[in-house]
Order: structure tokens, then sequence, then C-alpha cells
């Protein structure tokens, strides 16, 4: 990443009188006053016996030089930095803007899935065209399942559509996504062989919030295995395995 200057600069001068006094009087080190440059605030200090420091971000707060110059050097009249016991220190700050973007990506091992399941009343008498789940909580992040029972645009009442959303993602911002393995399953109510199907892993953005199966399963193959008493019920297993966020 490079920096670039935006502004120009910012400079502030403090005129010392007497300054042979300041020494006598205990005055052994002094801090400006506040003044704005670049929409920031900044300070300046003059230490007589360590040199001159200036402050600058959050990371580092404090930058300057230790032996700025040497007493025996700045009292000689002859340099002119101390003339009629007066002199002047200034400082020039230049605010500069970072050009580029980074992100940070954290990857996590071994955390177990989570189990989330939804039981569908009345199925037949499901109208809307889509349905939401109760949300849940994994890994500090809330999701939830959608149900198209009749299937969502594509599919046109061949297949059942289901999905798994991400309910923080849609205020992401552009760094932000979440990584999450899930695989959701219809459950057999009669004891056998679940219909499951598994979603690897994908990226949750703010650009995409949800993932899963347009034809999840064909709508003439819901029977009494996965329908009794025209209730179904699905069953989302959930574990985040990574996250991104904007490095700062």
């Amino acid at each position: 990443m490079e920096n670039i200057t935006n502004s120009l600069p910012t400079r502030y001068l403090w005129k010392i009188e007497s300054f042979s006094l300041l020494s006598q009087n205990g005055t052994s080190k002094y801090e400006s006053n506040v003044f704005e440059s670049g929409g920031f605030n900044w300070t300046t200090k003059f230490l007589f016996d360590a040199g001159m420091e200036r402050r600058f971000h959050n990371i580092k707060t404090v930058w300057g030089f230790s032996k700025c110059i040497s007493h025996e050097t700045l009292k000689d009249p002859t340099n002119g930095y101390v003339v009629d016991d007066k002199c002047v220190v200034g400082v020039d700050i230049y605010v500069v803007k970072k050009q580029g973007i980074g992100e940070c990506m954290s990857l996590l091992n071994g955390t177990e899935p989570y189990k989330h399941e939804w039981k569908i009343t009345e199925f037949s008498k499901l109208k809307r065209k889509v349905y939401y789940s109760e949300q849940f909580i994994r890994d500090g992040y809330k999701w939830k399942l959608l149900l198209y029972p009749t299937g969502d645009n594509r599919e046109n009442g061949k297949n059942i559509s289901v999905y798994l959303e991400s309910v923080d993602a849609k205020g992401f911002n552009r760094q932000k996504r979440v990584k999450a393995k899930f695989s959701i399953s219809l459950k057999n109510q009669n004891g056998g062989e679940h219909h499951k199907r598994s979603g690897g892993a994908n990226w949750y953005s703010a650009a995409s919030y949800s993932w899963g199966w347009s034809s999840f399963m064909r709508c003439c193959e819901l029977n009494d295995r996965f329908l009794i008493e025209d209730c179904c019920v699905l069953e989302a297993e959930v574990s985040v395995v990574g996250v991104v966020n904007c490095l700062t």
C-alpha cells in the first residue's frame, strides 16, 4: 500500500521568550496547545533535555527525535537559534491518505456443526412463495432456513427449494465475509435414511447472503417417509470455518 499527500502542510510555530529562564523556573518539558491539520488534532512537545517528539496515530502516538540539537549548538548565539534570549520552534505537518485496502482472513478448525431443526406443519396448506424458519445462532452469527414449497422461480412447481441464509450478511461491509460449511436434511420420520444435501463451504457476503438448492427434492417425491400427517422436518447443520474482516 502506498501513501500520497492530500493537503498542503500546516505549519505551527512556538515563540519562546526568556529562554534562559526555562531551566531556572523548573520548566523541563512543555507541550503545545492542540491545533488542527487535515481534519485531525495534533500537539507537539519540546523536551529541553531530550529533544522534540511528534504525535501521529493510534498505533504509535508519538514520533520525533531524541537528539534534535545539542544544548551547546542551540545556545550559541552565533548559530542564530536563540537570539536576544528568544527562539522559535516549528513543525510542518503533511496529512496523507492511504491508497489501497486490505483484508484479514481468519480460518477456524475443528468446530462442531450446530444442528437446528425446523418442523413445518400443514404443508399442503402452504400458499406463500417462501417461508422462513426461526433464527438461530452459530459462532456468533445469526442464520435461518428458507423453504419454497413449490420451488423458487426456476422450478415452477417441479421441486421444493431450500436455502441457508446469513441474517447478518446483508449488513456486512464490502470486505466482510463469513465462510460456512453446512448441510440440510429433509428427515425421514419413519427412521430411514434422510434426504440430505451437503453444501461444502460457501462464502456469505452482502452480495451473496443465501446458499442452497433450487432443486432440493422433486415435489412428487414427498411421501409418507418425509411427510407424515401433513408435517415435514428440515434439519440444518452449520459450522463457521472462516471469517474475513477489513484490515485496519
